[in-house]
């Protein structure tokens, strides 16, 4: 069932990943603040609309005993991980 979803929107998931990649790339090149803005509503895009789908599949895939923990450890990395990136990056 979920292949044909993915097979029939396979061109959903390089969308969301693009949006991100020209966020970055437009967020790089920024001359001023509001080139940097709108770099940075492309770079929240993309994550904001796989998201969705990230819940979508594991409520598709994973058995109903292990649906919360999958839900919570993807939501607990999804959190966690702007928080741990930022000291890595200076």
């Amino acid at each position: 069932m979920l292949v044909a979803v993915v097979e029939g929107r396979s061109h959903a998931p390089r969308g969301r990943g693009s949006s991100l990649t020209m966020g970055t790339v437009a967020a790089a090149a920024a001359p001023g603040f509001e080139v940097l803005l709108v770099g940075r509503v492309f770079q929240a895009a993309g994550p904001a609309l796989m998201l969705p789908l990230l819940m979508t599949v594991i409520l598709v895939l994973v058995p109903m005993e292990r649906r919360g923990a999958m839900m919570s450890t993807a939501s607990m990395v999804i959190s966690v991980a702007p928080a741990i990136a930022q000291p890595y990056q200076d």
